[in-house]
């Protein structure tokens, strides 16, 4: 259960992963739910991550398989954590580790029967919330309404057109200012379509490209550079 909106600070829900559905999935929910979603830059050093984790309060940290050494290192020092859950299938969760009571993603959301009423709150209740990389001093953090992320939709949408066939390749990270500044949020509010890509090359880019008939692609201009060449 969440506080009522402006009541008291809604649950950070921190994702430390790369690109996936399952990150994708806890974007919408925690922020749809109520929640802020705070994605964690995993390039950041550790000690930065502690400390934008302890001062976002962040509750509960989604993480990748592949960010366990890492989260194994850090749990003890985020001091408002109270579950860590680990984006994979029982098969793949480890023997043993050092975080208590890990849990699932997977059994959590095969758990449920998709039987969930989305609350309704004000447009200028908080919904995301990132940190800055690359500054002088420690990361410093900003926070962004539903109505800030609605209207940042809708410039896109009728910038780029989008619609119902559009098709966009998701080659930036998530974390990264939310996929480039909500690009992709503007795709599938007109009911397009987002193709994920784990990790950017060149080659692969072109073969989703043409595998799934991509009409947009949004990228950095080392990738632009890649493509070219």
């Amino acid at each position: 259960p969440l506080p009522a909106p402006g009541q008291t600070p809604a649950d950070r829900v921190a994702p430390l992963a790369g690109k996936g559905y399952r990150h994708f999935e806890v974007y919408y929910a925690a922020a749809g739910s109520g929640a802020v979603i705070h994605t964690i830059n995993p390039r950041l050093f550790p000690d930065q991550i502690v400390y934008i984790a302890n001062h976002a309060e962040d509750k509960l940290v989604f993480f990748d398989l592949s960010f366990l050494p890492l989260v194994e290192k850090l749990a003890g020092q985020l001091k408002t954590v109270k579950g860590f859950v680990l984006m994979t299938d029982r098969a793949h969760m480890p023997k043993s580790t050092p975080i208590a009571g890990l849990l699932c993603y997977d059994e959590i959301v095969d758990a449920e029967n998709g039987d969930y009423t989305w609350p309704q709150f004000d447009e200028n209740t908080a919904s995301s919330l990132c940190y800055t990389s690359g500054t002088t001093g420690q990361p410093k953090g900003a926070e962004l309404t539903h109505a800030n992320l609605r209207r940042n939709v809708d410039a896109i949408v009728g910038f780029m057109e989008f619609d119902e066939n559009a098709v966009l390749l998701g080659a930036l990270p998530l974390f990264h200012s939310f996929g480039q500044t909500c690009i992709q949020n503007a795709t599938v509010s007109v009911g397009g379509s987002f193709v994920l890509l784990p990790r950017f090359t060149a080659e692969d880019a072109f073969k989703l490209m043409e595998a799934h008939h991509v009409t947009y692609f949004a990228g950095v201009p080392t990738m632009y550079f890649a493509l070219l060449h």
